[in-house]
């Protein structure tokens, strides 16, 4: 998906934002949803409630078009938006504020999600979206040190914050400049599958 983002880095087409338009704010989010499974880390409809409740937007392009999407279409401030490619979908959230990279914490899925690195993360900065995360440390660490995003504490001002981060501007070509592409890592990697592939004749000789 990184190899990916950096083709469409170089050929993204920008569409205006919407926001430049009615004056509000609309954040996006693309991905599966998990629905009925409240420990399940795809499952959003606690926290987009408490940021739909502030009065804004969040548009989610879903992997797949079932009832349940559908179902949650009930708020004026939520839109489900389909499926798309992934390289239509980065020029399409161009229009959008921010994406939303967070997931359902929980104490069983928390060293899961801290283990691994999110698509999305690196899709929408190749959007020129700043990104909001979860209480994910790796996810935190990542967005503060790229100075991409931040996370979003839903004890405190969920508009504010998220209108802070709406702020933040993201440098074209940012993922290829900053060196966080599969491309720029090639070297190592090579150098990796070498020394896997030594260890395994090594263990049959």
């Amino acid at each position: 998906a990184i190899e990916n983002t950096v083709l469409d880095e170089e050929n993204i087409i920008k569409i205006e934002k919407l926001s430049s338009k009615d004056g509000e704010i609309h954040c996006v989010y693309e991905g599966g949803i998990v629905g009925y499974e409240e420990l399940h880390h795809r499952y959003f409809e606690n926290m987009w409630k408490k940021i739909l409740d502030c009065g804004i937007h969040i548009h989610y392009y879903a992997t797949s078009d079932c009832e349940y999407y559908q179902k949650l279409v009930g708020n004026k401030y939520l839109h489900y938006e389909g499926n798309l490619g992934t390289k239509k979908l980065i020029s399409e959230m161009t229009k959008y504020d921010c994406g939303l990279a967070m997931f359902n914490v929980t104490k069983l899925n928390r060293i899961y999600l801290s283990a691994t690195t999110s698509n999305k993360i690196y899709e929408y900065i190749s959007a020129g979206l700043p990104v909001l995360v979860a209480d994910v440390p790796t996810h935190i660490a990542f967005v503060e040190k790229y100075h991409v995003g931040k996370q979003l504490d839903f004890d405190k001002d969920i508009a504010k914050q998220i209108k802070d981060v709406c702020q933040i501007k993201i440098e074209e070509k940012f993922l290829t400049k900053n060196k966080l592409t599969m491309m720029s890592k090639s070297k190592e990697l090579i150098e990796f599958y070498e020394r896997v592939k030594k260890r395994k004749i090594e263990r049959r000789i």
